[in-house]
This record gives structure tokens, sequence and C-alpha cells, in this order.
């Protein structure tokens, strides 16, 4: 009763300040950068089956800055039952030299398991019912040139309200069991990229180092550090090859299966079901080549490999999972590069459809 109050609590939120700041503000003589924009959208992934929802655009300030600051907010419920809203507000400050980024999240989250390892089959698929809220926080400021330092704050808990019996067996969690964690640590970006949301020039390098521990339910905690590596690289007349490398291990005595880091999903190896392979440690690399139809419509190939393990040492005892795919983008705004990105890729036997705004990297 406590966690679905908390829920509802978080909902209201979200929903409150989408309204709040959904208003539009700007008077009909004015161009049109600081309306709010509400779409409606419906999409299919491989984890939520069919959706339908409504997402929310507000650009604030002006648009004459290196780097504009927004107002995101979305809310949808699918066919698996599954509901989620969030409200992310990003803002730059110093012509962008300093960023401040908030995200409230909650959700009601049916989904699958299918184990640990980077070998798990079709077969192995268990249900498991999860209710979930938090917050994050992150900021960062500029050091020298283009290398920011910065600090990441989160708060995330989390419910299993139902499971299938192998999941319980499996010793991670108790048939329900309040997962609660708070995560902190430092980050280093070097960040050449023409822009944030859709880059088509620049490089982005980022290390980061996570602490987590519980602070309620079950006592443990653990660490995590991640490299992600990107480069965008001009290719003829308004095309780019995007390229992606990622790794990172996590050490603990006792890391809760959601968790543990995932291949899958709508950034990384598009067409895997997100945590279809997840482990202590996992590697990736990632590439995409994008080009225009129009000033409006972009299209793009992409491709990927990746594994997962215990220990990155492990990696190469491991076999590749592979992702191919195709999508459309449709530039909802010129201004801050903000598209909407329909993707559809395929690894083996699974295949997923994706509607999302901004890029996968």
């Amino acid at each position: 009763m406590f966690a679905a109050r908390r829920f509802s609590v978080c909902i209201l939120v979200c929903l409150m300040a989408s309204v709040v700041y959904g208003r539009d503000k700007v008077d009909a003589v004015e161009n049109s950068f600081n309306k709010s924009r509400w779409i409606p959208f419906v999409y299919y992934t491989p984890e939520t089956s069919l959706a339908t929802g409504i997402f929310l655009l507000k650009n604030l300030g002006k648009k004459d800055v290196p780097r504009i600051s927004q107002l995101r907010s979305a809310a949808l419920v699918t066919t698996q039952k599954q509901v989620y809203a969030d409200v992310i507000l990003n803002s730059y400050f110093n012509e962008g030299q300093s960023q401040v980024k908030t995200k409230v999240y909650a959700s009601i989250f049916p989904q699958y398991y299918y184990g640990q390892g980077n070998e798990t089959q079709k077969s192995d698929q268990e249900e498991y019912n999860e209710t979930y809220h938090g917050v994050e926080f992150e900021t960062r400021r500029l050091w020298v040139d283009v290398i920011y330092g910065g600090l990441k704050l989160d708060y995330d808990s989390r419910e299993i309200t139902d499971s299938d019996e192998r999941i319980t067996d499996l010793g991670f969690l108790d048939k329900e069991l309040n997962i609660s964690e708070l995560g902190f640590g430092p980050y280093l970006v070097y960040d050449s990229r023409d822009s944030e949301l859709s880059p088509e020039v620049g490089t982005y390098l980022e290390f980061s180092h996570r602490s987590r521990f519980s602070v309620g339910g079950q006592s443990y905690s653990y660490r995590q550090w991640d490299v992600d590596a990107r480069t965008y690289l001009p290719l003829f007349a308004q095309s780019t090859v995007a390229l992606q490398l990622g790794f990172g291990e996590q050490e603990g005595d006792f890391i809760p299966f959601q968790k543990l880091l995932r291949l899958g999903g709508r950034n990384i190896l598009r067409g895997i079901y997100k945590g279809r392979y997840r482990d202590q440690s996992r590697a990736f690399f990632q590439a995409e080549y994008r080009s225009e139809l129009t000033e409006s419509w972009k299209y793009a190939l992409f491709g990927g490999l990746g594994r997962v393990a215990p220990r990155l040492r492990d990696l190469g005892e491991e076999d590749d999972r592979y992702s191919l795919g195709f999508g459309v983008r449709y530039v909802i705004n010129q201004e801050s590069k903000t598209r909407i990105r329909i993707d559809f890729g395929i690894a083996g036997d699974q295949s997923g459809f994706y509607f999302v705004f901004d890029e996968a990297y």
C-alpha cells in the first residue's frame, strides 16, 4: 500500500509539471521557438508491445546560444499493462559551460527476465511485475576547452509485486522485496559535438564511476564504472557516420538482477529485448550511417555487436550478439535539432520497432 501511494505521488508530480510547463506563454506574434509542443504517439518495442501516450517538448530561454535548455515530459500506457511517466529538465548556464539535468520518473512495468549471462535462450523467459520510481540529478561544468567534470546522484526504488517461481529460486530476491538504492559518483567528459541531441560532427568520451548503497530492504552495496566513446564523421553532403564503443564492469557481493549491465533496448543493439543478455560486465560496438532525404526527413542504417560476462577478462570467451537495422527521423525543431526516431532492428530470432526522441547515441 505504501509503495502504491509513493507511486501515485510520483505520477501526480509528473503530470502536474507537464501541465504547468505545457502552457503556451508565448504571444502569437513571436516565433515558435519557445512554444510548447504536445505530440501524441503510438509505437511498438519488444519491451512494451503496442504503446500510446503523449510527449511534451518545450525549449527554454533564447535560441541564439551554444546549447539549448529544454523541458521534456512523457506519459504512456501499453498493451502489456505497463504505465510510465517522467519529467526531464535539462538546463544550461554560462553560454553552455555549465549544465544541470534533473529527471523524475515513475512506472508500473511487467517485463521478462531471461537469466544471467551471454547464452540465454527464448525458452528461459520468465515474467515479473515491477513497480518503481526515482529521481536522477546530474551536474557538470566546463574545466578547460571541451573537457567537463561533473557529479551524478540518484535515488531508485523498486518493488517486485509478482514473479515466476524461477526468479525467486535464483536467490536474487524474495517474492516481494523492496529494493531502494542511493547512487553517486564523479564523471569526466570530453565533448566536442556540435549538438547533444542529434550530433553530426565531433567526439564524445565519458568515464564514470558510481557507488551504490541500499537504503531499505536487503543490505548491500556495489560499485560500477563505465566508458562511453563516440565519434561523428561527416561523409558526403548532409551525411554522417556515427560510431560508439562502450564497456563497463560492476563489483560487489550482491547486485540486484534488475541492475546488472544489459544489452538491448532502444539505444544499445536495437532489436534485442532490453535485458535479454545481462551480467556484471559488458562491451559493445555500434555504427550508424545517417543521411538526409529532405530538410525535415532523415534516414539511418545501423548495426552493432556486444557481449556480457561475469568479468571483463571473461568477455573473450563469449560469442558476439549482433544487431542490424534501419530507420527514419523527422525533425520537429530545426534550431534545437530535436527529432522523432523510428527504428526497426533485427537480431537473429528477435526484432523490434522503436519510436523515441533523439538519436540512439
